[in-house]
């Protein structure tokens, strides 16, 4: 009986264990096509930065696909190398319309354009981390 128990948590414990390392690899393999976009992504919001800064572009001007932009430039500045792990995180916790929102909101928050900007309801896993940034 003890034989039986004991095989049936070495084999429970041996499959819990290959399930990270099956995510980790399809997570790589994701995150080796995300670089390229999120560093083009990174380049288009630096741009606006800039053109706010210089008031080339003014906040009512902006749609909420520049603030997106803005939104992935400063998450850049902010996560460095890990940024496209980051975006990969979001999507797979609130999907490709949440992730949106996220960089939406950072955006709007970072350049002052709208300091109240809501964090979506679907980052309830994020929300923590991201009162940590305001």
């Amino acid at each position: 009986m003890n034989k039986i128990i004991l095989t049936l948590v070495c084999v429970g414990a041996i499959g819990l264990g290959a399930q990270p390392a099956a995510a980790q690899m399809m997570i790589s393999r994701t995150l080796t096509t995300d670089n390229t976009q999120t560093a083009e992504e990174e380049a288009a919001g630096k741009n606006l930065w800039q053109q706010l800064q210089t008031e080339a572009v003014v906040c009512a001007n902006l749609t909420d696909d520049d603030f997106d932009s803005l939104g992935e430039y400063f998450m850049g500045l902010m996560m460095g190398n890990s940024h496209a792990a980051m975006n990969l995180m979001m999507r797979q916790m609130m999907g490709d319309d949440g992730e949106t929102q996220m960089h939406v909101v950072m955006g709007k928050r970072f350049t002052s354009c709208d300091p109240s900007a809501v964090v979506p309801a679907t980052a309830t896993g994020f929300t923590p981390m991201m009162q940590m940034m305001w």
